[in-house]
């Protein structure tokens, strides 16, 4: 989202009740992008912002997600075996132009695998040794490798420490993340009952 303070604040809350308003519409991301694209044009702020619109489905021990980025960068997956993945979809950020494209994903986490979602506040923190290189995708991205299999919260509380730490005492962007993922498998009985 452009901008900070009172205005941001104003345009995040008028977002959030608009996607409210649209939550019956929620499976088709297309018109839930363009109708609050409308609602953000015909405003009197002339703000934009941009988001990942993400809806999910537990399908057995797998989580479905669909993923649509209007502007936004695009969220990464966690795999159990370590691998980090970018989500392919993109898209025009909303409240700027007549009308948004964006590209939707459909990503199937299984068990202990996470979707990173996540703001630019966390890969533009500027710190570092000399405190002016930025934190960065791939440090976020070689931290992401080192949390597979880690619940989602776990994996939100290491990211934002790292950032953190990358910043020292610097000022910083907002640093916003949201993981959604898929339960490991639960440890199997052992038989007899014994342990």
């Amino acid at each position: 989202m452009a901008g900070k303070g009172l205005d941001a604040a104003v345009l995040t809350g008028k977002i959030r009740n608009t996607l409210h308003t649209l939550l019956p519409l929620a499976s088709d991301h297309q018109q839930v992008l363009g109708l609050l694209n409308g609602a953000l044009l015909t405003s009197h702020h002339t703000r934009f912002a941009t988001m990942v619109l993400a809806s999910v489905k537990r399908h057995g021990s797998d989580v479905r997600l669909r993923l649509t980025s209007a502007g936004h960068m695009p969220p990464l997956v966690v795999r159990a075996g370590g691998g980090v993945e970018e989500v392919a979809t993109h898209g025009t950020l909303v409240g700027a132009l007549p009308s948004v494209t964006a590209r939707t994903a459909e990503v199937v986490l299984g068990p202990g695998e996470t979707c990173l979602l996540y703001t630019d506040g966390i890969t533009e923190a500027r710190g570092g040794p000399l405190g002016d290189e930025l934190f960065g995708e791939h440090r976020l991205r070689r931290a992401l490798a080192e949390c597979a299999g880690m619940p989602g919260e776990a994996i939100v509380e290491r990211v934002q420490m790292l950032a953190a730490q990358w910043l020292g005492s610097g000022s910083h962007d907002d640093m916003a993340t949201v993981a959604i993922g898929a339960p490991g498998r639960a440890p199997s009985a052992v038989p007899g009952g014994q342990v």
